[in-house]
């Protein structure tokens, strides 16, 4: 599983993700990494990415969590710094 995010203005960002093997699965993000998800994907094989606007600046650790039908799951991570 691969996880990246993009900086799009002062404190939006786009994360996307690739699920390795491609599977459907249920995803969540904790975007700025303090142990809530604050978003949840349904089908995150096919729904592959999301907006996050973060309310102040400063460095990020986010968090994206797969989980499939059967029970197996899986993580990524990666950092977002808003300026």
């Amino acid at each position: 599983m691969q996880l990246e995010a993009t900086v799009e203005s002062d404190d939006d960002a786009v994360f996307r993700w690739t699920l390795d093997p491609a599977e459907e699965a249920t995803c969540t993000l904790d975007a700025d990494g303090d142990g809530i998800f604050e978003h949840s994907v349904e089908d995150c094989d096919a729904n592959r990415s999301l907006r996050h606007s973060y309310d102040e600046e400063g460095t990020y650790h986010a968090i994206l969590v797969a989980r499939t039908h059967d029970g197996r799951s899986g993580q990524a991570t990666v950092t977002v710094t808003i300026d």
